[in-house]
């Protein structure tokens, strides 16, 4: 039995090792919250799919949360100034699961 059990776990270890952070929502906002346009391009790879206006980036891709497991196909990125810090980042999101993919964008 302690074999099976060493299996499991070694199969969850790299299971969860192999996941991309950017997957799951909750730990996507986690770590972008309060980024920069600038470290959210690096974070991400690359830029928006859209640039919406200035203050507002739309990127497409394929997130689940964790909670619920909702899945989402775009995510709203809104830019501002962070009163508590008076920085410059990301303020908050908008996840959309009905969002057309007019661009052919995955």
């Amino acid at each position: 039995m302690k074999w099976h059990h060493w299996i499991l776990v070694s199969f969850l270890a790299i299971v969860t090792a192999r996941a991309e952070p950017s997957t799951e929502v909750k730990t996507f906002e986690a770590a972008t919250d309060a980024m920069s346009k600038e470290e959210v391009l690096g974070y991400m790879g690359r830029g928006p799919d859209q640039q919406i206006s200035p203050h507002l980036w739309r990127y497409r891709g394929n997130w689940t949360n964790s909670d619920t497991l909702e899945k989402f196909n775009t995510v709203d990125i809104a830019f501002g100034m962070l009163t508590d810090s008076h920085k410059y980042g990301v303020m908050r999101y908008t996840w959309d699961n009905t969002s057309d993919n007019t661009d052919g964008t995955p």
